[in-house]
C-alpha cells in the first residue's frame, strides 16, 4: 500500500463558480519530497487508476469534485479508489472524534 496526501490548488472560489478549475495538485508520501502535478498529468491519472495507493486530504472531498468536474476521465479511477475505501478524509474524521 502507498498512501499520498492529495490536495488540489484552484483559481479563486466565486459566487457563481463554487469548483473553479484547478491549478495544481499536490502530493506527498511522507517520505520523498512532495511534488505537484497538472490534474490532467499523466503522472495524475497513474496515482488515481493505482489499485495499492491510498488518498488522505483535509475536505478531500472538494478536491475531488473540483478533479471530477475538471478532469472527467478520472471519474472512473476516483469513484473505484472511494469504492474501496482508499479515500481518507482528516476533516470528516476530525468532526467525528
Amino acid at each position: 500500500m502507498r498512501l499520498f496526501s492529495f490536495d488540489v490548488e484552484t483559481y479563486l472560489i466565486t459566487k457563481r463558480d463554487k469548483a473553479p478549475k484547478p491549478v495544481c495538485c499536490s502530493w506527498w508520501d511522507g517520505q520523498h519530497e512532495p511534488f505537484l502535478t497538472k490534474p490532467d498529468d499523466d503522472r495524475t491519472l497513474a496515482l488515481w487508476s493505482d489499485p495499492d495507493t491510498h488518498f488522505v486530504g483535509q475536505n478531500i472531498n472538494y478536491d475531488l469534485v473540483v478533479t471530477m468536474r475538471w478532469c472527467p476521465w478520472l471519474i472512473p479511477h476516483i469513484m473505484q479508489a472511494l469504492d474501496d475505501g482508499r479515500v481518507w478524509d482528516t476533516q470528516i474524521r476530525e468532526q467525528l472524534l
